[in-house]
């Protein structure tokens, strides 16, 4: 099965790719979350259309934050010496973005309530950014 994934994904424009795995990954990671939901569903099968929006939610979070990579993170590449960093960071804060208009499907709770929650939000993301940049784009 993963092998067809990767012959399909072969086929797809390398501009398309980013956010195509960025949707496949999200859908993944909520469709494994969801079985372990199963049980609730099928006491209750009104909410089915719940986690349908939650699979659609999250899939198009994860194309969004592929496109972020495709239009600016891809192109910040070339900039001399600290490209690879900023490019790495506008991929993580795309995700991340992505994740903000997610989470009120996924949580009841706001990811972000105030001022402190948005600087350490930042804080993460510039971290992780930098830290994804190091790995996978320096060369």
């Amino acid at each position: 099965m993963l092998e067809r994934f990767f012959t399909f994904a072969e086929r797809v424009p390398s501009w398309l790719r980013p956010a195509f795995f960025g949707a496949a990954a999200l859908f993944s990671v909520v469709v494994f979350r969801m079985l372990f939901a199963l049980p609730g569903i099928v006491q209750d099968p009104a909410k089915i259309t719940e986690f349908a929006s939650v699979l659609l939610a999250a899939t198009g979070a994860g194309a969004m934050g592929g496109f972020g990579y495709t239009l600016l993170g891809a192109p910040s590449r070339r900039i001399p010496i600290v490209g690879p960093y900023v490019a790495g960071v506008v991929s993580v804060g795309a995700y991340m973005l992505a994740l903000l208009f997610v989470a009120p499907y996924i949580s009841r709770e706001p990811l972000v309530e105030d001022r402190a929650g948005a600087i350490i939000f930042a804080v993460v993301t510039l971290f992780f950014g930098l830290l994804f940049g190091h790995a996978a784009f320096r060369d």
